[in-house]
């Protein structure tokens, strides 16, 4: 374990000073399949075909030993059948893994808890789990289009909580059905929770993506209204305790400063410390960024001959020059924020 962290450190200051050789972190959607029907996102329109078989995960895992960090999405993660040995072969194949992280929309209570219990079992390695709640049982039952969607999903999050090799959170989307309902949704967990707090909340700033979520008709949060809400969460929250935390308030501290810009406030990670492949086997840059690298089916299922390309060449440096979507997401915010502690401005 201690091995891992010096490499992930070691990578993150190298991040710094010049483009990586490889990435540290893949953002893999397993599968589109899901059960949600959430307003904000449209994943689950899509007719899951085309996925990466396990072989061919194996193959990919097999030629990515450097990655230090996996985020397993959808879709619903778990409703993929062989999901547990598709997280092992990266396990098995990916000496410097340190991170492996999935969402859930906490629906499939007894498959999800046992999906997690046998990848910690046959893995070793620690789970981070974010089940998904956007509000108080009301709201978070209409955005997410399941009735009862919010009293399943507090219970998967209690289970969850009882498996050893397992971190467990909450995690909330922003959009502007629910950007001032963050202290009533906390309030309403509590109720089935009494131990639950801020720092078991994860926010996260909603955004659009054609290729991913399919979600572009949204209208927009307004600047000043999801400001207020991030600071009082923020002040509900308090004071910073773990090096995680800490990412976490400089993400959330730069809320602001993206929202009025419409830019990423720092030099984005996306085709250095990260990239992202769909289920299907196409690379893109990230989960915004309609621009794909090619497929690894093409490229003998290896993600750096993609991200050494031509194409990737000059895809970052349009990143590097903000010419991208632009966003603000974790999913690329907090590569992004480790690859600048050491840099000045953006």
């Amino acid at each position: 374990m201690l091995s891992r962290w010096l490499k992930l450190a070691g990578k993150v200051i190298r991040s710094n000073l010049d483009r990586l050789k490889s990435p540290y972190k893949l953002t893999y959607v397993v599968t589109k399949e899901c059960h949600s029907r959430c307003l904000n996102c449209e994943i689950w329109k899509v007719k899951p075909e085309n996925e990466l078989t396990l072989g061919e995960v194996e193959l990919l895992a097999k030629n990515s030993p450097f990655l230090s960090w996996v985020d397993f999405t959808g879709g619903e993660p778990t409703d993929r059948q062989d999901f547990v040995e598709l997280v092992n072969v990266f396990c098995r194949n990916c000496s410097d893994l340190l991170f492996v992280h999935f969402p859930t929309n906490g629906l499939k209570t007894r498959r999800i808890v046992q999906v997690a219990g046998e990848i910690v079992k046959r893995s070793g390695r620690r789970l981070i789990i974010t089940v998904s709640i956007d509000g108080p049982p009301e709201l978070n039952d209409r955005l997410r289009g399941i009735a009862g969607d919010f009293r399943q999903a507090v219970e998967t999050y209690r289970r969850l909580k009882t498996l050893n090799g397992v971190s467990v959170y909450i995690g909330m989307t922003l959009y502007a059905d629910n950007v001032f309902s963050i202290e009533e949704t906390v309030k309403a967990i509590q109720a089935e929770i009494p131990s639950f707090g801020y720092r078991d909340l994860h926010i996260n700033l909603g955004h659009l993506s054609d290729h991913y979520y399919g979600n572009h008709s949204l209208k927009k949060i307004q600047t000043e209204a999801l400001t207020l809400a991030v600071d009082n969460y923020i002040k509900k929250r308090g004071m910073v305790i773990t090096p995680f935390e800490l990412v976490e308030r400089m993400y959330q501290k730069r809320i602001k400063t993206y929202l009025e810009s419409g830019l990423c406030p720092q030099r984005c990670a996306a085709l250095m410390a990260s990239c992202y492949l769909a289920e299907d086997g196409t690379v893109y840059p990230c989960a915004l960024w309609n621009k794909p690298l090619g497929n690894i089916r093409d490229s003998s299922y290896s993600l750096l001959e993609l991200l050494h390309s031509k194409e990737a060449n000059e895809l970052r440096a349009e990143i590097i020059c903000k010419k991208c979507p632009n966003c603000w997401t974790p999913c690329e915010a907090y590569q992004t924020l480790a690859a600048n502690l050491l840099r000045r401005g953006q």
